[in-house]
């Protein structure tokens, strides 16, 4: 492997996300040339935000409305070369760059993709299952609904990843209520922790619960994702009918996932942003310092009552242990507050005092510049 082919998947569009009977981009397909034309014909129709698009890939895997014998059969995807594998220049007929900064993922370099009628060969497309013949008949596959299963993926992962930044925001909240102390209770008396207080308890306590909750969900759903696909990779579409006799076990197992995720993204993309700001407040001050690392988790994700006193009197002598057992590395946590050894203080001077702006000097002349422009 030469590794001078590097891929993208080019799905959503500047005016479509996740509804994707609304993608504008067209596959049409010329049986004089045996070639699609993919063509973007309106501004919405851009493909926007695929990863390593931006700089980095040389193809595009795309998803486009496919066109034969003047009649759309709806999405399919096709294999696109966007640019030269000699000089790295867009082909002819591509627009392709960069959609600039981000708040957060900015090492990613999304980017946005127009076609002015591209000519890709007709085994371009995926067949896999749907196939278009030399002549333009479209061969139907067992059935539509086996499309979703890439994006079913793609889904369950955001559902796991919205679990661990969860958990990493817990952790550091958690961890720095442990090391904290405030306010002497009683004249003479060591500060308790922080984390001892109730209104400290009843912010944390429930959304560790919640996370250990998501985080099984998450795996419960591609248990059950890694099941279809593999009954789906060996054929097998059948089994036990659902109510409506036409549809078979593995197809609505997957457009129950397909749901499932979608509308639990879109919750917890929500909700946790909620969520991540109470544990940020649960630090105090120091939280809103970027060393905190609640600023990067908020740029990833920008996503009963039965007897509390019960619960947060079981839940805080493990409490410490509980986030612990999430096995987020220092390194990978990124956090002064959270560290695992405590030493949250030291590491936040230590960040502070070998800050570029307090190791060198100030610019007395640039400073009186910049003074005496605002008073001038």
């Amino acid at each position: 492997m030469d590794l001078k082919i590097i891929g993208c998947y080019a799905q959503t569009e500047l005016g479509h996300g996740t509804f994707i009977r609304g993608l504008e981009t067209t596959a049409t397909y010329d049986p004089d040339t045996e070639e699609f034309v993919l063509h973007s014909p309106t501004l919405t129709s851009t493909k926007w935000w695929p990863g390593s698009l931006g700089r980095t890939c040389t193809h595009a895997m795309v998803v486009a409305k496919l066109i034969t014998s003047g009649k759309c059969y709806g999405v399919h995807s096709f294999i696109v070369p966007v640019r030269d594998l000699n000089n790295h220049k867009p082909l002819p007929g591509i627009t392709v760059g960069e959609i600039g900064p981000k708040l957060a993922g900015n090492c990613l370099d999304n980017g946005y993709l127009r076609f002015d009628h591209v000519r890709i060969p007709r085994n371009n497309m995926m067949m896999k299952h749907a196939k278009v013949s030399s002549d333009g008949t479209y061969i139907r596959p067992k059935s539509d609904k086996l499309g979703y299963g890439t994006m079913v993926f793609v889904r369950v992962i955001i559902l796991q990843q919205a679990a661990m930044s969860l958990a990493a925001a817990t952790t550091i909240a958690v961890r720095y209520s442990a090391i904290r102390h405030q306010s002497e209770m009683v004249e003479g008396e060591p500060e308790p922790q922080i984390l001892d207080y109730e209104a400290q308890q009843c912010k944390l306590f429930p959304l560790v619960s919640a996370t250990l909750g998501i985080f099984f969900a998450g795996l419960k759903m591609w248990d059950i994702y890694i099941d279809v696909y593999t009954r789906m990779q060996e054929g097998e579409l059948g089994g036990m009918p659902e109510v409506n006799s036409e549809k078979h076990m593995v197809l609505n197992m997957i457009l129950f996932i397909y749901n499932f995720t979608c509308e639990s993204c879109m919750h917890f993309r929500l909700v946790l942003k909620l969520w991540l700001q109470v544990c940020r407040l649960a630090c105090g001050g120091h939280g809103y310092m970027k060393s905190s690392g609640f600023a990067r988790i908020y740029g990833l994700l920008t996503a009963a009552c039965t007897r509390i006193e019960d619960l947060l009197v079981s839940l805080r002598p493990n409490i410490v242990t509980i986030v612990d057992a999430f096995d987020i590395r220092d390194e990978c946590l990124n956090s002064v507050l959270g560290c695992s050894d405590g030493r949250a203080y030291e590491r936040l001077c230590d960040r502070v005092f070998r800050a570029p702006t307090n190791i060198r000097g100030v610019n007395i002349d640039n400073q009186h510049w910049v003074l005496q422009c605002h008073t001038a």
